[in-house]
């Protein structure tokens, strides 16, 4: 998702034209993101599991808010400066920050559900 993202911001906030060389520099880009995503973060508790689900629903809503709209941002502002060498600007930063905002909806809260669903399940929170 995450060169899709990059794709897709970089095509809105320059209208640069999308090509081999674009894909490739924003699969490398990305890939050290998706690590920390998922290596790191998605494996790491912010909070201390309880079994109380409302510390669960305040977690997933600061990977949310950290991971998904925050890295997501600045992983875009990277791929926008390698690919097409334009300065980064206010409306660049705009344009960005719209893009990663629902990717970070379906990255961080619609599939980072299947935890929470998984914990109602087993009781392991």
């Amino acid at each position: 998702m995450g060169v899709v993202e990059d794709l897709i911001a970089i095509k809105f906030a320059t209208g640069h034209t999308i090509q081999a060389r674009t894909v490739i520099i924003a699969f490398l880009v990305s890939i050290p993101f998706a690590a920390i995503g998922e290596l790191i973060v998605d494996k790491t508790h912010l909070i201390p599991k309880t079994g109380n689900k409302y510390w669960r629903h305040i977690e997933m809503f600061l990977e949310f808010l950290i991971f998904g709209i925050i890295m997501g941002v600045v992983e875009d502002l990277i791929a926008v400066t390698l690919i097409t060498s334009e300065p980064i600007t206010l409306q660049i930063i705009g344009v960005v920050t719209l893009v990663a905002i629902p990717f970070a909806i379906i990255g961080e809260l619609i599939v980072d559900y299947q935890d929470l669903i998984d914990c109602k399940i087993t009781n392991k929170c």
